[in-house]
């Protein structure tokens, strides 16, 4: 379970669908039990593109997919990477402290596509999730807004200790 405390009953609780293949599904509830709307996380590389893929539904309304990052960028990131192998190598040896970032974050922007418009749009610069469809239930997008901030890599790798 995710969210918690009087915060997480006013915005909505994502809870924890038992999934596998890669696949989790998150059922959006709201203060008094009610479905707010389901999000799926498909991690890339299974079965449905090279991409993670996240979709999220309300009931009664379209199915809105989106794919983390553009593909053209993607496709530069690898490229970039045997590159981005040697710096992290060579700022692990530096004695110059601060100076551990020296790989490029992979492509995070999420882009969710319903019935030819685009309601919903998370964008990396200050982790926002944009709301462009007053349909969408604004609990079901701080939902979404903190179960894509937990799969970010950098909040993985963050907490390690």
């Amino acid at each position: 379970m995710c969210g918690g405390g009087a915060a997480g009953l006013r915005a909505g609780r994502p809870f924890l669908l038992p999934s596998d293949g890669g696949v989790a599904t998150f059922q959006v509830l709201g203060p008094h039990g009610e479905l707010i709307g389901t999000i799926e996380r498909e991690k890339a590389l299974r079965g449905r593109g090279l991409r993670t893929r996240w979709t999220v539904s309300q009931p009664g309304g379209p199915e809105m997919v989106g794919y983390k990052g553009r593909i053209v960028w993607w496709f530069v990131w690898w490229l970039c990477l045997p590159l981005m192998v040697v710096l992290v190598v060579i700022t692990v040896f530096d004695s110059v402290p601060g100076n551990e970032g020296g790989a490029a974050r992979a492509p995070r922007r999420i882009r969710w596509r319903a019935a030819g418009r685009m309601p919903l749009e998370f964008r990396s610069g200050g982790d926002k999730l944009h709301l462009h469809a007053p349909e969408v239930d604004w609990r079901l997008g701080a939902a979404l807004v903190a179960l894509v901030r937990s799969f970010s890599a950098v909040n993985w790798d963050g907490q390690k200790t």
